[in-house]
């Protein structure tokens, strides 16, 4: 179940009022909008408050269109994925993103800036949308194939998890607002919001040397093996990256024992900056099962939208290069 939307409402107003206070902002109530905050130097402003758990752009662009125009307004959520963030912030709107991060603007009052992760309370039957092994196998599979039905079986099979357990992470996607009516992915907010399951369970460990031979046969690309990622696979897919500034090459590998083993092989590397690789446990056997040829006989690749998850956790250039990037021809863009 749900937590109902007045419990919502009341949680954000007490996480808003929460971050205010090392702001030196503060807030005092008022019949004419949820609080009317004030800054140091005297500036006000009236401010509503909107509470959501994940929105998508559709619901920010129905609250934006029939919100009251003679205040500011900020979205409180436990998460605000990029394309919702960009629309709040062409609508004038702020937010508070309880992993730590809060905006406000209005006339003579513009704050941007992180704050303390503030997690929402959990309330009975809450789960995380994307939650282990199993939410992260539905999610990528619904990006990698976003015009198709999701077939439970099948992917339980490729993926080697239970039906019941795929048809949970199903479950709770929708429920999360995350799928459309009709079982597609809500695109490209699904991509966003796996970015931070991704962050959560893709761990990289750098190695002294590249290895000379891959986990797997390399000429059975439909079969579990090593796969490149990162930038360098995702410059060999055609992302906007030059190859050669992408020296560090980012390895998949299908389990946690195939990184412990190549880890045994070759040593860890000295110094973490600018190792010549990375390896890393694959979090679902979607990722190096199946894996592309490299047309320039490299390694196997992984697939686009698992080179385009990677990219969005650069800080440096990953959101700069998804921005100009549509992915190659016959896969389809969903971030």
């Amino acid at each position: 179940m749900r937590t109902p939307s007045d419990e919502l409402e009341r949680l954000a107003v007490a996480a808003f009022r929460d971050v205010l206070a090392p702001l030196k902002l503060r807030p005092h109530r008022t019949e004419r909008a949820d609080l009317r905050v004030t800054s140091q130097n005297g500036a006000t402003a009236l401010v509503d408050l909107h509470a959501a758990a994940t929105p998508t752009t559709a619901q920010v662009t129905e609250l934006v269109r029939s919100a009251p125009p003679d205040r500011a307004h900020v979205l409180v959520a436990d998460r605000i994925v990029e394309p919702v963030r960009e629309l709040l912030r062409a609508s004038g709107w702020g937010w508070l993103d309880r992993r730590g991060h809060l905006r406000i603007a209005a006339p003579g009052l513009l704050i941007e800036t992180t704050t303390a992760p503030r997690s929402r309370p959990p309330s009975r039957g809450r789960p995380d949308p994307i939650a282990g092994r199993s939410g992260i196998t539905v999610a990528l599979s619904l990006l990698m194939h976003p015009t198709e039905a999701l077939h439970v079986r099948g992917l339980a099979r490729a993926s080697r998890l239970s039906p019941s357990v795929i048809t949970d992470a199903r479950k709770r996607l929708a429920d999360a607002a995350l799928l459309q009516r009709d079982g597609r992915p809500l695109i490209p907010e699904l991509f966003w919001a796996t970015t931070d399951a991704w962050a959560s369970h893709v761990r990289r460990f750098p190695i002294s040397r590249a290895p000379e031979s891959v986990v797997g046969a390399a000429d059975d690309l439909a079969s579990p093996g090593t796969a490149l990622g990162g930038a360098a696979g995702a410059a060999a897919w055609g992302a906007p990256i030059v190859r050669g500034g992408t020296s560090t090459l980012d390895l998949y590998l299908p389990g946690q024992a195939d990184v412990d083993a190549c880890l045994r092989e070759l040593g860890p590397a000295d110094a973490p900056a600018g190792p010549p690789a990375r390896i890393a446990a694959a979090p679902t056997l979607l990722v190096v099962a199946p894996r592309f040829p490299d047309p320039s006989g490299g390694w196997p690749l992984v697939h686009p939208v698992v080179a385009a998850l990677d990219l969005a956790l650069d800080p440096a250039r990953g959101h700069e290069v998804l921005e100009t990037w549509d992915g190659p021809e016959g896969f389809a863009r969903v971030w």
